[in-house]
């Protein structure tokens, strides 16, 4: 379920990466390579979903766990960790998106 909904997600932003290339100017490409272009897309995108995938599946694990009808301690400290570290994970995969899109012309 968490690899279909970061699938959506990636391929969403593929689309709207695609928008945003087709809509620049030929001398953006005069100075960049479109295979260079390309290149870090792809290589972005794909390391973001991954993230996120992890992100999800962490977060979805992470909030059926805090509230276990009796748990002990650890169990309650290490799911926080993990919460944590979800909100982090996914912080940091919307922040590298928007410095790609910011790379390419686009936000």
């Amino acid at each position: 379920m968490m690899a279909t909904v970061s699938a959506k997600i990636s391929k969403n932003m593929r689309t709207d990466i695609s928008k945003k290339i087709n809509k620049l100017p030929l001398k953006y490409f005069d100075k960049t390579s479109y295979g260079d272009v390309i290149s870090r897309v792809t290589n972005d995108v794909d390391a973001i979903g991954q993230t996120l995938n992890q992100s999800l599946d962490n977060l979805v694990k992470a909030t059926l766990v805090v509230f276990p009808p009796r748990s002990s301690r650890f169990q309650q400290i290490h799911c926080r960790r993990d919460f944590n570290s979800s909100i982090v994970m996914t912080a940091t995969s919307v922040t590298i998106c928007r410095r790609t899109h910011a790379r390419i012309g686009g936000v």
